[in-house]
């Protein structure tokens, strides 16, 4: 029988630059899992299980969830996922955590979803990985066009304008300028 899953607790911390970040990321990870524990009214000990976010072709090291979750304070064998899906990572660990809920595997998963820049030192060179070196070549893609086509699919299947998309993003800026621990706070220009 399948039960509900629902996010009852949020943790953030502040965003910055890797080449201006003071704490490690084990210290950010610590701290955003303990808000969101507090945030949840829920202990440590209740985590059953981790799903976290990593895109592997941006850090330093492959799957750092497996360095990070051991720093966590968690109870022995608590199950621990690892998520690199490129730009769909965030809203995939969500789904993995829900799943897991649903299906009775946790009673308690938490998402982790560290900066995943700091491991890049050619950022482009890493986005450029974003499609196939022949579609590139022959069709003048990139990282860029290749988020395009899904929106472009998006709005042809369910006729959605360009007007509203753009109203959805100048509402989350809005939004962000008033989030002390948003990434870019600034509102967009008219």
């Amino acid at each position: 029988m399948s039960r509900h899953a629902a996010v009852t607790g949020v943790g953030m911390t502040a965003t910055t630059s890797p080449n201006r970040q003071s704490r490690s990321k084990i210290e950010l990870c610590q701290e955003a899992l303990e808000r969101a524990l507090e945030h949840a009214g829920r202990r440590r000990a209740d985590v059953d299980a981790v799903v976290f976010g990593s895109i592997d072709g941006f850090e330093s090291i492959v799957a750092s969830g497996k360095a990070v979750v051991p720093h966590l304070g968690l109870r022995p064998g608590v199950q621990v996922y690892v998520i690199h899906t490129g730009g769909t990572t965030g809203g995939n660990i969500l789904n993995l955590a829900a799943s897991l809920v649903r299906s009775g595997a946790a009673n308690l998963a938490v998402c982790i979803g560290p900066n995943t820049f700091d491991g890049a030192t050619d950022m482009q060179a890493v986005v450029n990985t974003a499609s196939p070196v022949g579609m590139e070549e022959k069709l003048g893609m990139g990282a860029v066009h290749m988020g395009a086509l899904f929106l472009a699919a998006y709005q042809d299947r369910y006729d959605v304008s360009d007007e509203l998309f753009e109203e959805v993003a100048n509402k989350h800026r809005e939004q962000a300028a008033s989030n002390p621990y948003a990434h870019v706070r600034k509102p967009m220009d008219p």
